[in-house]
Protein backbone atom coordinates (compact mmCIF):
# COMPACT_ATOMS: atom_id res chain seq x y z
CA UNK A 1 0.00 0.00 0.00
CA UNK A 2 1.28 3.56 -1.02
CA UNK A 3 2.77 5.18 1.67
CA UNK A 4 0.04 8.02 1.91
CA UNK A 5 -2.90 5.56 2.20
CA UNK A 6 -0.98 4.05 5.03
CA UNK A 7 -0.55 6.98 6.98
CA UNK A 8 -4.36 8.54 6.06
CA UNK A 9 -5.79 5.08 7.26
CA UNK A 10 -3.40 5.06 10.66
CA UNK A 11 -5.16 8.72 11.22
CA UNK A 12 -8.80 7.14 10.63
CA UNK A 13 -8.53 3.88 12.57
CA UNK A 14 -7.83 5.67 15.03
CA UNK A 15 -10.51 8.89 14.83
CA UNK A 16 -12.99 5.28 14.08
CA UNK A 17 -11.45 3.44 17.23
CA UNK A 18 -12.60 6.42 19.89
CA UNK A 19 -12.71 9.92 18.55
CA UNK A 20 -12.25 11.52 22.02
CA UNK A 21 -9.01 9.82 22.60
CA UNK A 22 -7.99 11.13 18.51
CA UNK A 23 -9.07 14.38 19.58
CA UNK A 24 -6.76 14.59 22.50
CA UNK A 25 -3.82 13.45 20.71
CA UNK A 26 -4.15 16.01 18.01
CA UNK A 27 -4.33 18.90 20.56
CA UNK A 28 -1.60 17.13 22.35
CA UNK A 29 -2.05 19.04 25.34
CA UNK A 30 0.81 19.39 28.01
CA UNK A 31 -0.55 22.40 29.90
CA UNK A 32 -1.81 25.74 30.25
CA UNK A 33 0.45 28.04 27.90
CA UNK A 34 0.99 29.44 24.59
CA UNK A 35 0.70 26.88 21.37
CA UNK A 36 4.51 27.85 20.74
CA UNK A 37 5.70 27.38 24.42
CA UNK A 38 3.60 24.24 25.21
CA UNK A 39 4.51 21.88 22.66
CA UNK A 40 7.48 21.96 19.95
CA UNK A 41 5.25 20.06 17.19
CA UNK A 42 4.40 23.61 15.48
CA UNK A 43 8.30 24.16 15.42
CA UNK A 44 8.90 21.05 14.37
CA UNK A 45 6.74 21.50 11.29
CA UNK A 46 7.71 24.87 10.31
CA UNK A 47 11.66 24.33 11.19
CA UNK A 48 11.36 20.87 8.36
CA UNK A 49 9.77 22.72 5.63
CA UNK A 50 12.25 25.36 5.72
CA UNK A 51 14.65 23.37 5.82
CA UNK A 52 12.71 21.04 2.86
CA UNK A 53 12.70 24.27 1.25
CA UNK A 54 16.67 25.29 0.91
CA UNK A 55 17.39 21.58 0.40
CA UNK A 56 15.34 21.76 -3.35
CA UNK A 57 17.12 24.93 -3.72
CA UNK A 58 20.56 23.24 -3.48
CA UNK A 59 22.22 21.39 -6.56
CA UNK A 60 25.88 21.46 -4.93
CA UNK A 61 26.10 17.52 -4.05
CA UNK A 62 27.85 18.16 -0.27
CA UNK A 63 25.41 21.53 0.65
CA UNK A 64 22.95 19.30 -0.58
CA UNK A 65 23.42 16.37 1.85
CA UNK A 66 24.40 18.95 4.89
CA UNK A 67 21.08 20.22 4.22
CA UNK A 68 19.18 17.04 3.83
CA UNK A 69 20.79 15.23 6.81
CA UNK A 70 19.81 18.48 9.24
CA UNK A 71 15.97 17.59 7.97
CA UNK A 72 16.78 13.74 8.41
CA UNK A 73 18.07 14.46 12.07
CA UNK A 74 15.58 17.02 13.01
CA UNK A 75 12.56 14.82 12.00
CA UNK A 76 13.51 11.75 13.69
CA UNK A 77 14.37 13.91 17.09
CA UNK A 78 10.95 15.03 17.82
CA UNK A 79 9.56 13.69 20.65
CA UNK A 80 5.95 14.59 19.69
CA UNK A 81 6.23 12.47 16.40
CA UNK A 82 6.11 9.64 18.74
CA UNK A 83 3.69 10.48 20.75
CA UNK A 84 1.11 11.04 18.53
CA UNK A 85 2.15 7.58 16.56
CA UNK A 86 2.25 5.86 19.84
CA UNK A 87 -1.20 7.24 21.06
CA UNK A 88 -2.84 6.85 17.52
CA UNK A 89 -1.73 2.90 17.90
CA UNK A 90 -2.97 2.44 21.16
CA UNK A 91 -6.13 3.97 20.01
CA UNK A 92 -6.71 1.87 17.22
CA UNK A 93 -6.04 -1.02 19.58
CA UNK A 94 -8.84 0.36 21.89
CA UNK A 95 -6.42 1.23 24.71
CA UNK A 96 -6.40 5.53 25.55
CA UNK A 97 -3.88 7.53 24.53
CA UNK A 98 -0.80 8.20 26.45
CA UNK A 99 -0.21 12.13 27.38
CA UNK A 100 3.36 12.16 28.37
CA UNK A 101 4.38 8.26 28.54
CA UNK A 102 6.45 8.32 25.35
CA UNK A 103 9.16 11.06 27.16
CA UNK A 104 11.66 11.12 30.12
CA UNK A 105 10.10 8.71 33.19
CA UNK A 106 11.32 9.47 36.72
CA UNK A 107 13.32 6.14 37.01
CA UNK A 108 15.51 7.40 33.83
CA UNK A 109 18.44 8.94 34.13
CA UNK A 110 18.22 10.85 30.69
CA UNK A 111 16.05 11.90 27.90
CA UNK A 112 15.40 9.03 25.96
CA UNK A 113 17.63 8.76 22.49
CA UNK A 114 16.24 8.66 18.74
CA UNK A 115 17.11 4.92 18.58
CA UNK A 116 14.54 4.58 21.94
CA UNK A 117 11.82 6.44 21.17
CA UNK A 118 11.50 4.29 18.11
CA UNK A 119 11.71 1.30 19.89
CA UNK A 120 8.72 2.67 22.32
CA UNK A 121 6.45 2.42 19.18
CA UNK A 122 7.72 0.50 16.79
CA UNK A 123 5.66 -3.22 18.54
CA UNK A 124 2.53 -1.42 18.57
CA UNK A 125 2.30 -0.04 15.51
CA UNK A 126 2.78 -3.82 14.34
CA UNK A 127 0.82 -4.69 16.64
CA UNK A 128 -2.28 -2.50 15.47
CA UNK A 129 -2.05 -3.46 11.84
CA UNK A 130 0.72 -0.41 10.45
CA UNK A 131 3.98 -2.55 10.21
CA UNK A 132 4.41 -0.64 7.05
CA UNK A 133 5.32 2.19 9.61
CA UNK A 134 7.00 0.56 11.32
CA UNK A 135 9.29 -0.72 8.58
CA UNK A 136 9.44 3.07 7.32
CA UNK A 137 11.58 4.03 10.86
CA UNK A 138 13.60 0.17 10.24
CA UNK A 139 14.81 1.45 6.89
CA UNK A 140 14.77 4.85 6.68
CA UNK A 141 16.28 5.61 10.39
CA UNK A 142 20.36 4.68 10.54
CA UNK A 143 21.61 5.88 13.88
CA UNK A 144 25.29 6.15 13.12
CA UNK A 145 24.57 8.67 10.22
CA UNK A 146 22.50 10.65 12.82
CA UNK A 147 25.51 10.90 15.46
CA UNK A 148 28.06 11.47 13.38
CA UNK A 149 26.93 14.29 11.52
CA UNK A 150 25.06 16.08 14.81
CA UNK A 151 28.54 15.35 16.00
CA UNK A 152 30.61 16.61 13.28
CA UNK A 153 31.73 13.22 13.42
CA UNK A 154 31.92 12.86 9.52
CA UNK A 155 33.72 13.83 5.89
CA UNK A 156 32.34 13.71 2.89
CA UNK A 157 34.90 12.89 -0.46
CA UNK A 158 32.96 12.73 -3.72
CA UNK A 159 30.18 10.59 -3.30
CA UNK A 160 31.50 9.04 -0.08
CA UNK A 161 30.34 10.09 3.78
CA UNK A 162 32.86 8.66 5.66
CA UNK A 163 32.42 8.18 9.86
CA UNK A 164 34.68 9.19 12.22
CA UNK A 165 34.31 7.68 15.73
CA UNK A 166 31.54 6.25 14.96
CA UNK A 167 29.98 2.46 14.41
CA UNK A 168 29.72 1.03 11.21
CA UNK A 169 26.86 0.85 9.41
CA UNK A 170 25.84 -2.66 8.50
CA UNK A 171 24.70 -3.44 5.35
CA UNK A 172 23.53 -6.83 4.71
CA UNK A 173 25.14 -8.09 7.79
CA UNK A 174 28.21 -6.23 6.29
CA UNK A 175 30.22 -3.45 8.50
CA UNK A 176 30.62 -0.09 6.23
CA UNK A 177 32.93 2.74 7.21
CA UNK A 178 31.22 4.80 4.65
CA UNK A 179 28.52 4.60 2.67
CA UNK A 180 27.58 6.54 -0.79
CA UNK A 181 25.75 9.92 -0.93
CA UNK A 182 24.09 9.49 -4.39
CA UNK A 183 22.85 5.71 -3.45
CA UNK A 184 22.15 5.66 0.41
CA UNK A 185 21.73 8.73 2.09
CA UNK A 186 19.95 11.30 -0.56
CA UNK A 187 17.06 8.56 -1.01
CA UNK A 188 16.60 8.22 2.93
CA UNK A 189 16.23 11.75 3.25
CA UNK A 190 13.63 11.97 0.38
CA UNK A 191 11.88 8.81 1.89
CA UNK A 192 11.48 10.88 5.39
CA UNK A 193 10.56 13.93 3.51
CA UNK A 194 7.72 12.37 1.92
CA UNK A 195 6.77 10.50 5.03
CA UNK A 196 6.73 14.31 7.03
CA UNK A 197 4.91 15.52 4.48
CA UNK A 198 1.88 12.61 4.39
CA UNK A 199 1.52 12.69 8.28
CA UNK A 200 1.61 17.17 8.11
CA UNK A 201 -1.04 16.75 5.63
CA UNK A 202 -3.05 14.18 7.44
CA UNK A 203 -2.60 15.81 11.03
CA UNK A 204 -3.62 19.19 10.14
CA UNK A 205 -6.39 17.70 8.13
CA UNK A 206 -8.13 16.02 10.60
CA UNK A 207 -7.38 19.00 13.05
CA UNK A 208 -9.10 21.39 10.57
CA UNK A 209 -11.97 19.34 10.10
CA UNK A 210 -13.36 20.29 13.64
CA UNK A 211 -15.43 23.54 12.01
CA UNK A 212 -18.48 23.31 15.09
CA UNK A 213 -19.04 21.42 17.80
CA UNK A 214 -19.71 17.55 18.11
CA UNK A 215 -20.59 15.24 20.73
CA UNK A 216 -18.89 12.00 21.50
CA UNK A 217 -18.80 9.51 23.86
CA UNK A 218 -15.73 9.32 25.78
CA UNK A 219 -13.47 8.00 28.88
CA UNK A 220 -13.00 11.02 31.26
CA UNK A 221 -11.98 8.82 33.41
CA UNK A 222 -15.45 7.13 33.84
CA UNK A 223 -17.57 7.07 30.38
CA UNK A 224 -19.87 10.08 29.67
CA UNK A 225 -20.75 12.65 26.77
CA UNK A 226 -17.83 14.67 25.98
CA UNK A 227 -18.33 17.98 23.50
CA UNK A 228 -15.41 18.48 20.75
CA UNK A 229 -14.88 22.00 20.22
CA UNK A 230 -14.65 23.33 17.10
CA UNK A 231 -14.44 26.77 15.22
CA UNK A 232 -13.36 27.79 11.75
CA UNK A 233 -9.95 27.71 12.30
CA UNK A 234 -10.71 24.12 13.34
CA UNK A 235 -10.21 22.32 16.52
CA UNK A 236 -10.13 24.23 20.11
CA UNK A 237 -10.59 21.93 22.67
CA UNK A 238 -13.15 19.77 24.26
CA UNK A 239 -15.58 20.37 27.14
CA UNK A 240 -16.37 17.22 29.48
CA UNK A 241 -18.45 17.74 32.60
CA UNK A 242 -17.22 19.93 34.54
CA UNK A 243 -14.02 20.17 33.21
CA UNK A 244 -12.55 21.24 29.43
CA UNK A 245 -9.48 22.87 27.57
CA UNK A 246 -9.81 25.71 25.19
CA UNK A 247 -7.95 27.12 22.61
CA UNK A 248 -8.16 30.75 23.02
CA UNK A 249 -6.04 33.77 21.21
CA UNK A 250 -3.57 30.35 20.60
CA UNK A 251 -3.47 30.38 24.35
CA UNK A 252 -4.67 26.96 25.81
CA UNK A 253 -6.32 27.03 28.60
CA UNK A 254 -7.79 24.38 31.41
CA UNK A 255 -10.69 24.07 33.81
CA UNK A 256 -10.15 20.99 36.53
CA UNK A 257 -7.27 19.14 34.31
CA UNK A 258 -4.90 17.47 35.73
CA UNK A 259 -1.99 15.32 33.84
CA UNK A 260 0.50 12.97 35.32
CA UNK A 261 -1.06 12.34 38.62
CA UNK A 262 -1.49 8.83 40.18
CA UNK A 263 -5.16 8.23 37.73
CA UNK A 264 -2.97 8.77 34.77
CA UNK A 265 -0.14 6.52 35.73
CA UNK A 266 -2.29 4.14 36.86
CA UNK A 267 -4.59 3.65 33.70
CA UNK A 268 -1.33 3.46 31.54
CA UNK A 269 -0.08 0.57 33.58
CA UNK A 270 -3.35 -1.41 33.59
CA UNK A 271 -4.06 -1.15 29.54
CA UNK A 272 0.02 -2.01 29.05
CA UNK A 273 -0.20 -5.06 30.81
CA UNK A 274 -3.76 -5.83 29.08
CA UNK A 275 -1.85 -5.70 25.99
CA UNK A 276 1.02 -7.46 26.87
CA UNK A 277 -0.02 -10.13 28.07
CA UNK A 278 -2.33 -10.70 25.60
CA UNK A 279 0.07 -10.71 22.79
CA UNK A 280 0.39 -13.53 19.98
CA UNK A 281 4.11 -12.83 19.12
CA UNK A 282 6.96 -11.93 21.43
CA UNK A 283 9.74 -9.45 19.53
CA UNK A 284 12.88 -8.90 21.75
CA UNK A 285 13.48 -5.17 20.65
CA UNK A 286 10.02 -3.96 22.34
CA UNK A 287 11.12 -0.36 24.02
CA UNK A 288 7.50 -0.46 25.41
CA UNK A 289 8.35 -3.36 27.51
CA UNK A 290 10.77 -2.16 28.93
CA UNK A 291 9.54 0.95 29.53
CA UNK A 292 7.04 -0.70 31.30
CA UNK A 293 9.16 -2.29 33.19
CA UNK A 294 11.28 0.58 34.22
CA UNK A 295 7.66 2.49 35.36
CA UNK A 296 6.41 -0.70 37.49
CA UNK A 297 9.78 -1.07 39.11
CA UNK A 298 9.94 2.41 39.65
CA UNK A 299 6.97 1.97 41.29
CA UNK A 300 7.80 -0.86 43.75
CA UNK A 301 4.28 -2.20 44.14
CA UNK A 302 4.17 -5.99 44.43
CA UNK A 303 1.05 -6.83 42.89
CA UNK A 304 1.93 -4.74 39.77
CA UNK A 305 5.64 -5.91 39.45
CA UNK A 306 3.86 -9.92 39.60
CA UNK A 307 1.57 -8.87 36.64
CA UNK A 308 4.40 -7.80 35.24
CA UNK A 309 6.30 -10.86 36.22
CA UNK A 310 3.30 -13.43 34.44
CA UNK A 311 4.49 -11.18 31.33
CA UNK A 312 7.74 -11.86 31.29
CA UNK A 313 6.78 -15.47 31.91
CA UNK A 314 4.34 -16.26 29.49
CA UNK A 315 6.98 -14.25 26.41
CA UNK A 316 9.80 -16.38 27.66
CA UNK A 317 8.11 -19.37 27.41
CA UNK A 318 6.74 -18.53 23.75
CA UNK A 319 10.72 -17.41 22.78
CA UNK A 320 11.69 -21.09 24.31
CA UNK A 321 9.22 -22.64 22.45
CA UNK A 322 9.56 -20.93 18.84
CA UNK A 323 14.00 -21.29 19.74
CA UNK A 324 13.24 -25.43 19.92
CA UNK A 325 11.56 -25.13 16.74
CA UNK A 326 14.30 -22.98 14.95
CA UNK A 327 16.75 -24.77 12.69
CA UNK A 328 19.75 -22.44 12.30
CA UNK A 329 22.20 -22.52 15.17
CA UNK A 330 22.88 -18.90 15.29
CA UNK A 331 18.71 -17.71 15.93
CA UNK A 332 18.59 -20.50 18.14
CA UNK A 333 21.13 -19.69 20.67
CA UNK A 334 19.81 -16.19 20.01
CA UNK A 335 16.37 -16.93 21.25
CA UNK A 336 17.17 -18.90 23.91
CA UNK A 337 19.62 -15.99 25.11
CA UNK A 338 15.92 -13.87 24.86
CA UNK A 339 14.23 -16.45 26.74
CA UNK A 340 16.46 -16.84 29.53
CA UNK A 341 16.53 -12.84 29.54
CA UNK A 342 12.87 -12.81 30.33
CA UNK A 343 12.76 -16.12 32.71
CA UNK A 344 15.55 -13.55 34.67
CA UNK A 345 13.29 -10.71 34.98
CA UNK A 346 10.11 -12.73 35.77
CA UNK A 347 12.05 -14.15 38.86
CA UNK A 348 13.67 -10.47 39.76
CA UNK A 349 10.25 -9.17 39.84
CA UNK A 350 8.58 -11.72 41.67
CA UNK A 351 10.82 -13.33 44.06
CA UNK A 352 8.22 -15.15 45.81
CA UNK A 353 7.83 -17.54 42.48
CA UNK A 354 9.59 -21.23 42.68
CA UNK A 355 12.27 -21.60 40.87
CA UNK A 356 11.63 -24.23 37.84
CA UNK A 357 14.43 -26.38 36.70
CA UNK A 358 13.66 -25.56 33.38
CA UNK A 359 15.30 -22.07 33.98
CA UNK A 360 18.48 -24.08 35.50
CA UNK A 361 18.18 -26.40 32.62
CA UNK A 362 18.20 -22.86 29.70
CA UNK A 363 20.88 -21.58 31.87
CA UNK A 364 22.83 -24.42 30.87
CA UNK A 365 21.96 -24.46 27.04
CA UNK A 366 22.64 -20.50 27.00
CA UNK A 367 25.89 -21.51 28.70
CA UNK A 368 26.93 -24.28 26.83
CA UNK A 369 26.36 -22.31 23.09
CA UNK A 370 27.97 -19.65 24.16
CA UNK A 371 31.20 -20.84 26.08
CA UNK A 372 30.30 -19.46 29.48
CA UNK A 373 31.63 -21.40 31.83
CA UNK A 374 30.03 -18.97 35.03
CA UNK A 375 26.77 -19.59 33.41
CA UNK A 376 27.14 -23.31 33.28
CA UNK A 377 27.97 -23.35 37.17
CA UNK A 378 25.40 -20.84 37.78
CA UNK A 379 23.11 -23.45 35.94
CA UNK A 380 24.18 -26.29 38.45
CA UNK A 381 23.93 -23.97 41.33
CA UNK A 382 19.94 -23.27 40.08
CA UNK A 383 19.10 -27.06 39.87
CA UNK A 384 20.32 -27.55 42.90
CA UNK A 385 18.21 -25.43 44.41
CA UNK A 386 15.50 -26.81 42.27
CA UNK A 387 15.59 -30.61 43.79
CA UNK A 388 12.82 -30.49 46.34
CA UNK A 389 12.92 -33.70 48.72
CA UNK A 390 9.29 -33.96 49.23
CA UNK A 391 8.54 -33.78 45.92
CA UNK A 392 11.38 -35.95 43.84
CA UNK A 393 11.36 -36.09 40.75
CA UNK A 394 13.14 -38.25 38.00
CA UNK A 395 13.45 -35.62 35.34
CA UNK A 396 15.64 -33.74 37.44
CA UNK A 397 18.06 -36.14 39.01
CA UNK A 398 18.35 -36.78 35.31
CA UNK A 399 19.35 -33.15 34.60
CA UNK A 400 21.36 -32.44 37.39
CA UNK A 401 23.41 -35.81 36.58
CA UNK A 402 23.73 -34.55 32.57
CA UNK A 403 24.61 -30.78 34.00
CA UNK A 404 27.15 -32.56 36.52
CA UNK A 405 28.41 -34.49 33.63
CA UNK A 406 29.05 -31.77 31.13
CA UNK A 407 30.94 -29.62 34.15
CA UNK A 408 33.39 -32.53 34.85
CA UNK A 409 33.99 -33.13 30.92
CA UNK A 410 34.72 -28.87 30.87
CA UNK A 411 37.41 -29.63 33.78
CA UNK A 412 35.41 -26.70 35.78
CA UNK A 413 36.29 -26.30 39.43
CA UNK A 414 32.38 -27.30 40.76
CA UNK A 415 33.91 -28.93 44.34
CA UNK A 416 31.93 -26.37 45.93
CA UNK A 417 28.84 -27.25 43.94
CA UNK A 418 29.08 -30.55 44.39
CA UNK A 419 29.36 -30.55 48.14
CA UNK A 420 25.99 -29.41 47.86
CA UNK A 421 24.85 -31.76 45.82
CA UNK A 422 26.20 -34.97 48.13
CA UNK A 423 24.51 -33.16 51.30
CA UNK A 424 21.36 -33.65 49.23
CA UNK A 425 21.88 -37.02 47.56
CA UNK A 426 22.98 -38.73 50.48
CA UNK A 427 19.50 -37.85 52.04
CA UNK A 428 17.45 -39.57 49.55
CA UNK A 429 16.38 -42.62 50.22
CA UNK A 430 13.69 -43.88 47.25
CA UNK A 431 14.19 -46.86 45.98
CA UNK A 432 13.03 -46.10 42.37
CA UNK A 433 15.26 -43.76 41.98
CA UNK A 434 18.50 -45.31 43.83
CA UNK A 435 20.34 -46.22 39.95
CA UNK A 436 20.20 -42.86 39.30
CA UNK A 437 21.44 -41.50 42.80
CA UNK A 438 24.65 -43.82 42.12
CA UNK A 439 25.33 -42.74 38.59
CA UNK A 440 25.27 -39.20 40.46
CA UNK A 441 27.10 -40.47 43.33
CA UNK A 442 30.24 -41.47 41.04
CA UNK A 443 30.06 -38.18 39.64
CA UNK A 444 31.00 -36.42 42.64
CA UNK A 445 34.10 -38.20 42.94
CA UNK A 446 37.20 -36.72 42.14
Amino acid sequence: MPLNETIKRFFNNSKQADEFEFICTLINYKGIGSRLSTSNLLEWFEAIEFYKELYAGENDLHKKLRLGLLLYSTFFESSDLYNIIGSLSRITLGFRSTPYFYFKHPKADRWFGTSEKISLVSDILIDSGFEEIEQFFVNNHVKPIRNTFFHSAYSLEKDDYQLHDSEPIFIDNVAHSNVSISDFLIPRIDKVTEFFDVFKLNYFQNYEAYKINKVVRGRFPEEMDITILGSDLGLVGFSAGGSNIRLENDFWTGLNIRFNSASEVDGYIVDELTRQINKETVRSNDGALQHLYDVITGRDKELEKQDLSKVYMRFAQMLQDKANKEESDFKQTSLYQYALTYYEKMYELDDNRVIHQDFAVLKFIVGDRTDDNNLRKEALKTIINCIDLNNLQENILKNTLQIITALREKRLDISEELQGVKKIIDSISIKEFQQLIEDIKNKLVV
